[in-house]
């Protein structure tokens, strides 16, 4: 099973302009102070977007060629997007012909839609309660919703969804053994990344962490509302700003105040086309080897000993 990276890449166009990136401490105060209405209507915008750009750049819903996607979620705006996303994109799998699951069919033919979702001593019972919500809305949508990282990911998915980094959540807070072992395996993993607003392990505000070999870089980048500070160092494939309604926000908040303090914090950012989710930033495929020839991705064959593995979360 593989994904052909260059399926619709010659498809994006962008004229080059430059963009400019949102301030990280202003975009976390944004996120933060959404209300309960604005939040849930942000994430599932933020979701569509998403789902859009799996579809346009990997084909994930080509039914030729199912592709099994691993949402890798943290406890925040960014993780809850992209759990809705796992979500839509589970629904939508339902809606295809069933095949009788064996050992053999279990993740070879059939789209796998799996999720590790990390949590946190939340402050509010309200947070603690949304977010459990949320988790179960997913498994009834038949997301494979996990509370450990798979180490063999890489023989059960063919791309991995990066929501691990959080901008309304402090740092301190998301640090754990679990963390540092997603980032050293996707830094080192063949399979796909599309990471979203933030790569795993790279600083909001900063950027990538200094050592290259610990250095996830993804294929894909999805901004939400506005790029971050710390993805200007983002040389992938393709880079997308999603979100809609938060970009809106965004676009709002920092075009207030004085004349002059709007101009210098005022946002550049292309106009969303219309009916679409997700506009093309930037583009470079070809430091991937994109848009030449396409590219397989082979995944190693599945043994039982794997899906042991997986199951047992070792």
């Amino acid at each position: 099973s593989y994904i052909v990276a260059s399926a619709k890449c010659n498809s994006f166009h962008t004229d080059g302009s430059p963009f400019s990136v949102i301030d990280t401490v202003v975009a976390r105060r944004i996120v933060q102070r959404l209300s309960e209405n604005e939040r849930l209507e942000a994430e599932l915008d933020c979701a569509e977007g998403i789902l859009q750009t799996l579809h346009d750049v990997f084909g994930v819903d080509e039914l030729e060629d199912p592709t099994r996607v691993l949402f890798i979620c943290g406890p925040g705006f960014a993780g809850r997007a992209a759990l809705r996303c796992a979500g839509l994109l589970a629904a939508a799998e339902r809606k295809r012909p069933r095949v009788p699951t064996t050992m053999e069919n279990l993740f070879r033919q059939q789209k796998v839609v799996g999720a590790v979702v990390f949590d946190v001593d939340f402050v509010t019972q309200q947070a603690q309660e949304r977010h459990e919500k949320l988790v179960q809305l997913c498994k009834s949508s038949r997301v494979q919703v996990m509370d450990f990282f798979p180490r063999t990911f890489s023989l059960c998915f063919d791309l991995v969804v990066d929501a691990l980094e959080e901008i309304d959540i402090p740092s301190p807070m998301l640090v754990s053994k679990t963390r540092h072992l997603v980032t050293e395996s996707l830094a080192t993993s063949r399979v796909p990344v599309l990471s979203v607003d933030v790569p795993a392990g790279w600083d909001a505000a900063d950027g990538p962490p200094q050592d290259p070999a610990a250095q996830v870089r993804p294929q894909v980048l999805v901004s939400l509302g506005a790029p971050k500070e710390g993805t200007r160092a983002f040389n992938g494939a393709f880079h997308f700003l999603v979100g809609k309604y938060l970009h809106h926000k965004m676009i709002e908040k920092t075009s207030s105040g004085s004349p002059s303090e709007a101009s210098r914090r005022s946002l550049q950012l292309p106009d969303f086309p219309k009916n679409s989710s997700a506009v093309l930033l930037s583009t470079n495929p070809r430091e991937f080897g994109w848009g030449r020839d396409e590219i397989e991705y082979t995944v190693p064959h599945l043994d039982q000993d794997g899906l042991e593995d997986l199951l047992d979360g070792d």
